[in-house]
């Protein structure tokens, strides 16, 4: 038995009718779990995943209990004409994700779902691939997509006909960091919230599912706290125009898939929030917009008679989420709420106080290019103070928004930068950018 940590059970979907040697039915399915209950019976210590194709046998797969997640072979006509098939559409991909949970709601669903499938030879196309990670992120998947030194654009992992480029990395690396950031709030077990709709003058928002053009509202309750996913189906009035029916489905198999229209300071009246109690605090994030850093919004609106929150939207590009934090015993504390333990940084390498906005003072250690800093912030005072061991030079910094320290969210200090994106430490508060 060779030593790795464990396998995957791979299959090639239906088959039609199949037929032992002996001319006898033969229902694979139910053979599935039978394999599965054999090989974990036999080396219980391996890990074990296997490959429902098209969702056939995900639930003989998911009910042995011997999954460490359900890992689903999506597919829609990638390879076909027709681009309104059902299984293409990001419709599809939250119907295979609720269909896993139903199954067995313990476990996530990780998608392994083939991009730009039917051209060759070129780079990948970004806003396709963004897009499609943005909607299963956000429906609380995750999607198989990075084989080794490349980017999956077939079933044979080898394959590399596709190129991956700077661009898409950068993009790629803000979205598995903010995946792995909010992971509570995208992962953890929610409630759908239909009731919740969403208003704008600048542009239509509908609710789940998607509609051509227009932006998707999918709202859930998550440990407590309303979170609100958008998601922008536009497109850029620069681009070509693309078919209603191209923009729905997910594969971008032609790789032409246009930049959505980015909005800014968006007017957004939600309604259907009635039950909630008194508002705590409402903060967005994007892996589009701000390096995925949290930012409160200061000028919203709610009326608890009626359940509505008039807000501003900071920026919608692909994706924005909005978390509502309603005033509990547990969320009465000065510290936002984020996937943290024991007052850990929200991602590795950020100082725990420059990841949520605690109290009036912070000390931590700074890094600043070959030099190791105690950092002291004082909020009141204004000011940040860096000092080193055996060093007589103390350097006070004022903490203004015009000259503030910037950080970026490895928790690196962004010198003149044109478009700074981290955490700003500033008189009064941190102003998230």
């Amino acid at each position: 038995m060779l030593e790795f940590d464990g396998y995957q059970i791979d299959q090639l979907g239906w088959r039609g009718n199949v037929y032992d040697y002996d001319g006898n039915p033969v229902n694979l399915c139910d053979a599935f779990s039978t394999f599965i209950n054999h090989m974990k019976n036999r080396h219980p210590d391996k890990r074990l995943i296997m490959n429902a194709v098209g969702q056939w046998g995900a639930q003989q797969i998911a009910g042995t209990g011997k999954m460490d997640f359900l890992y689903s072979e999506v597919w829609g006509n990638q390879a076909g004409s027709s681009l309104a098939s059902g299984d293409g559409r990001f419709a599809n991909i939250k119907n295979v994700i609720d269909e896993n949970l139903s199954l067995n709601p313990a476990l996530r669903s990780v998608l392994a779902a083939y991009m730009n499938y039917t051209t060759n030879g070129k780079n990948f196309n970004t806003p396709g691939i963004v897009m499609a990670d943005a909607v299963m992120f956000a429906l609380g998947g995750s999607h198989l997509e990075l084989g080794g030194d490349h980017m999956l654009c077939r079933e044979y992992f080898p394959y590399d006909g596709m190129k991956w480029h700077s661009q898409l990395e950068d993009w790629m690396t803000r979205y598995y960091d903010f995946l792995t950031a909010y992971e509570n709030l995208l992962r953890d077990p929610w409630t759908e919230r239909t009731n919740v709709k969403a208003t704008c003058s600048d542009v239509t928002i509908n609710t789940w599912e998607p509609v051509a053009n227009q932006v998707t509202l999918l709202a859930r309750e998550v440990n407590g706290r309303q979170v609100l996913h958008l998601l922008n189906f536009t497109q850029d009035n620069t681009a070509t125009d693309v078919t209603d029916d191209y923009l729905l489905c997910w594969h971008d198999n032609q790789a032409t898939r246009p930049w959505p229209k980015r909005f800014e300071a968006l007017s957004i009246k939600l309604t259907g929030l009635s039950g909630m109690g008194k508002v705590r605090r409402i903060w967005v994030a994007s892996p589009d917009y701000c390096g995925g850093a949290m930012q409160e919004l200061t000028d919203y609106k709610y009326s608890s008679a009626s359940g509505s929150i008039t807000l501003t939207l900071p920026s919608l590009q692909f994706w924005t989420m909005i978390v509502i934090e309603p005033e509990t015993a547990t969320t009465k504390d000065n510290t936002y709420f984020a996937p943290t333990t024991n007052g850990e940084s929200l991602v590795p390498d950020i100082p725990s106080s420059l990841a949520s906005t605690t109290s009036s003072t912070r000390s931590w250690t700074l890094q600043l290019d070959e030099d190791v800093y105690q950092a002291h912030a004082d909020i009141p005072s204004g000011t940040l103070t860096l000092f080193r061991d055996n060093d007589d030079g103390i350097l006070v910094l004022p903490l203004k928004e015009t000259d503030g320290f910037l950080y970026d969210l490895s928790g690196r200090p962004v010198v003149n930068s044109r478009l700074p994106r981290g955490i700003l430490i500033s008189k009064d508060k941190k102003v998230l950018r």
